[in-house]
C-alpha cells in the first residue's frame, strides 16, 4: 500500500533484545517500535496504565477523541516519560 515506501520486519522474541527490553529500546531510539502491553512497565512508569485498553478499557474510537482533542497524547507523552 505504501508504494515500498513503508517495511516491517517481525522479529520472534529474543532474537534482537531480551524479553521486555522493548520499552527500554523504543525510548532510546534503538528500535522504531514494538507491540506489547503497557501493563508491563507499569512499575517504571505508573499513569502508563491509564493509556492502554488492556482488558476493559476503552476501545481506540472511545480514546481517539481524548488523544488527539482532549490533549491525551501530549499528557501521555508528558507523564510516561522514564
Amino acid at each position: 500500500m505504501s508504494g515500498g515506501r513503508f517495511r516491517i520486519e517481525v522479529f520472534p522474541g529474543g532474537q534482537i533484545m531480551e524479553p521486555f527490553e522493548c520499552f527500554d529500546r523504543g525510548f532510546e531510539g534503538t528500535i522504531e517500535a514494538f507491540m506489547a502491553a503497557p501493563f508491563y512497565w507499569a512499575r517504571r512508569s505508573p499513569p502508563i496504565q491509564w493509556f492502554h485498553t488492556i482488558p476493559f478499557g476503552m476501545n481506540p474510537e472511545g480514546m481517539a477523541p481524548g488523544f488527539y482533542h482532549g490533549d491525551g497524547l501530549k499528557l501521555m507523552r508528558r507523564r510516561t516519560r522514564l
